[in-house]
């Protein structure tokens, strides 16, 4: 058991040096479901620094759904629909595993007693993780789809774009713009006051 724990460990070490890829993780639908519920949970965990606790668990919930579905539809137009066990696995680990240093820099972030100061250092440490995962993501669809990298990145961030705008319809925080507008802006009772 401790051997195939760090044999999954080192495989997915592997894959952020962008030397493996999903293909060199078992095809195991008890891994699958556990890094499923594990990406959700930390995803929940995200979003719950940025909006109430029911609008994150509804954001947490469809961010997995849209990331699943679309990683399944993508598998499907290519025809290796029977990777999508090993991609859902590595994509949903590696993932949770930005997203626990994403909950730890907020956590500490959010100690900071200077609003202004703190939404720069928000910015200054998260937008490299997204990038780092971005690329990451990008080296697995490029291992699972046949493409060259370019093209996998490309993909990770329409993916990426898309689970944006879907997830910012469930923020309460973002006020509207217009009817069917997707223009969002900050509702005025989240702008602090100086």
């Amino acid at each position: 058991m401790l051997y195939a724990a760090k044999t999954f460990v080192d495989t997915l070490a592997g894959i952020t040096r962008l030397e493996k890829g999903p293909q060199h993780l078992p095809t195991s639908y008890a891994l699958l479901i556990t890094s499923v519920v594990v990406y959700t949970l930390t995803r929940f965990g995200v979003y719950i620094y940025k909006v109430p606790i029911g609008s994150a668990a509804i954001m947490g919930l469809a961010d997995t759904a849209i990331t699943v579905g679309i990683i399944v539809l993508l598998l499907a137009v290519r025809g290796v629909t029977f990777r999508a066990p090993q991609m859902l696995t590595a994509f949903t680990s590696i993932a949770s595993g930005f997203g626990w240093a994403i909950i730890l820099s907020l956590g500490l972030i959010s100690m900071i007693p200077d609003v202004p100061m703190v939404q720069g250092f928000r910015n200054v440490v998260i937008f490299p993780l997204v990038l780092v995962n971005v690329v990451i993501t990008g080296h697995l669809f490029r291992a699972s789809l046949g493409t060259n990298l370019a093209a996998g990145v490309g993909i990770a961030l329409v993916l990426l774009f898309i689970v944006t705008n879907v997830t910012d319809r469930f923020d309460p925080t973002l006020e509207r713009t217009g009817a069917g507008s997707s223009r969002m802006t900050p509702s005025p009772q989240t702008i602090p006051e100086r």
